[in-house]
């Protein structure tokens, strides 16, 4: 979380969400996430370690100053 920028970060994983319950979970979280104003951005663990590069490329677009 970047509580400055109003921004969450969630990594997802089909290990610990490969079933309904977690899914419907997490899906209640980023709604209330969103209506206190924060913007959730979700990154799974294979984008983590296949595509490094490019989730640190969306999290500094995320992170930098917005138009």
């Amino acid at each position: 979380m970047w509580a400055a920028q109003r921004l969450v970060v969630e990594v997802d994983g089909f290990r610990f969400h490969g079933h309904r319950a977690a899914f419907e979970r997490d899906r209640r979280r980023d709604a209330t996430l969103v209506a206190a104003g924060y913007r959730v951005i979700r990154v799974t663990w294979r984008q983590i370690t296949e595509e490094p590069l490019a989730v640190v490329a969306s999290l500094g677009q995320a992170l930098g100053p917005r138009a």
